[in-house]
């Protein structure tokens, strides 16, 4: 019975060799600490402008002691100056090297406190890595309240445009779970909000090329339009090297809520 159990672990890893490497979490904020901690690779700052970027003020542009999700202790709230509506400020993490893997799991909680529409198409941008200098990226912008606009590029060409998708209530002033997962070696490309995946795409090896020289990683983002009228909240930020959820022991740190099965 025992060398039975053995062939059948081993035919499982070979069909799912994702389960022979368990993803590790590259950093995580509750900002319970109401501080931004920093990474082992680069350093995160707090930035805005869509031109050169702009050092943003903890206590005059963002605060960070904010009761968060669940009331907790801290949490990122940007605000919103009266003589410069687009001063809203984001968390910029220029990594400039090679990620440790392929893949990336990232996940946050945001909210906007205070939104009042300006424009049909709102363009704030949510996430928003780049690689391979800026000429591949994934793009996920708010566009109203209940549609998000997403793209994809690589290496300069668009893997995939013009995609608006269902994301209901996202300005509504309560806390929502955000969920992003990306497997460039394999061409996957996922997005889950509240627990329902919306976005799925299987590109296929190629679309994106190896090994992942990552750029920047944003949580938030410019508002690429006109003056914007919002402020935004974040917390309870994740960012992993794979999905925790694929290896046979669950680390515990991502909920992942649609996508633990995502292999």
């Amino acid at each position: 019975m025992a060398i039975i159990r053995v062939y059948i672990f081993i035919l499982v890893l070979i069909c799912n060799p994702g389960l022979t490497s368990a993803a590790s979490l590259i950093y995580s904020e509750d900002f319970e600490d109401q501080d931004i901690d920093q990474p082992s690779v680069g350093s995160i700052s707090v930035v805005r402008s869509i031109g050169p970027l702009i050092n943003c003020t903890n206590g005059v542009d963002y605060v960070v002691d904010e009761p968060g999700r669940d009331e907790s202790n801290g949490s990122f709230l940007s605000l919103q100056l009266v003589d410069n509506l687009s001063a809203e400020c984001w968390l910029w993490w220029p990594y400039s090297t090679q990620w440790p893997t392929n893949q990336m799991y990232v996940s946050f909680w945001a909210r906007y406190p205070h939104f009042t529409s300006t424009d049909a198409h709102e363009n704030i941008k949510l996430f928003y890595p780049h690689w391979d200098g800026v000429d591949s990226y994934v793009a996920y912008d708010l566009s109203s309240e209940d549609v998000m606009y997403h793209s994809e590029k690589s290496n300069g060409e668009y893997v995939s445009t013009g995609n608006w998708l269902t994301v209901p209530n996202q300005t509504d002033g309560n806390w929502h779970h955000y969920e992003f997962y990306l497997d460039i070696e394999q061409g996957i490309s996922s997005f889950t909000y509240d627990g329902s995946v919306v976005w799925d795409q299987n590109w296929g090896p190629g679309t994106w090329t190896t090994p992942w020289d990552l750029y920047y990683i944003t949580i938030g983002m410019i508002d690429a339009e006109e003056q914007g009228d919002f402020t935004r909240q974040f917390d309870d930020i994740e960012i992993w090297d794979g999905l925790p959820g694929d290896t046979p022991t669950n680390h515990g740190g991502g909920s992942f809520s649609g996508m633990g099965n995502r292999r």
